[in-house]
């Protein structure tokens, strides 16, 4: 999985059709979420929250067909999961370096929003800094991350995918957030270094309450962190 040679910046409508094809949805019994095909042979990053307590899970492509997938490996402390599903010559997205993004460079965020399974959702905005919450780094953006686009791509203007959507900090009132909202990406290069791992079947699983359906909203810490 390596960098494009012949970087170009694209225009909206070029980055979705890049995109897209390879930007998944992911159906367990618990819930719904995001995912991304990172080869040829039907490999699917996603967060390890979206497939919490499961080993398998239904998986729609943005064309409409239907795929089982199984869940080969996860590790629950950096929020990583990778699926697997029978097949070949999928479409796949290219990996950017998520160490080289700046302050103030423009983003998209592709998945499927409050678990909805109507066409892939599009959204711009830019990287608002890097932020940390214990050991973990992740990018902030202003671009909207919903529930359901956890697990979906983060990318940059050359259509590369520099994070993995994954969660938003905010005050939340019966279920509405209100006020400030912050978006946050596990980036890129923190899930470079797993996917072996995670394709081997690395299994790291954690009993925080963030990861019961009931209970998403509480983290580790009682840091505010809202898992989507």
């Amino acid at each position: 999985i390596g960098m494009l040679s012949n970087r170009k910046v694209l225009s909206n409508t070029e980055i979705v059709d890049r995109v897209k094809p390879a930007t998944v949805f992911i159906e367990t019994e618990d819930g719904a979420g995001s995912g991304m095909i990172i080869d040829a042979d039907g490999h699917i990053l996603t967060n390890a929250h979206v497939v919490w307590d499961v080993t398998a899970a239904k998986v729609k492509l943005s064309n409409g067909k239907i795929l089982s997938a199984e869940v080969v490996g996860r590790d629950e402390i950096v929020d990583l999961a990778v699926l697997k599903v029978v097949g070949s010559d999928f479409p796949r997205v290219i990996f950017g370096d998520s160490d080289s993004i700046t302050q103030g460079e423009d983003v998209f965020t592709l998945g499927y929003p409050f678990g909805l399974e109507g066409d892939v959702s599009f959204k711009d905005g830019t990287i608002s800094r890097r932020i940390s919450d214990s050991d973990a780094t992740y990018l902030e953006t202003s671009a909207e991350i919903h529930p359901g686009n956890s697990g979906g791509p983060l990318v940059n203007k050359y259509g590369e995918v520099i994070g993995i959507n994954t969660a938003s900090f905010g005050k939340e009132i019966e279920g509405i957030t209100v006020g400030e909202t912050i978006k946050l990406a596990i980036p890129i290069n923190v899930a470079k270094g797993l996917i072996p791992e995670l394709k081997g079947g690395r299994e790291i699983v954690i009993g925080h309450k963030q990861y019961e359906p009931e209970s998403k909203s509480q983290s580790p810490t009682n840091t505010g962190l809202e898992i989507e």
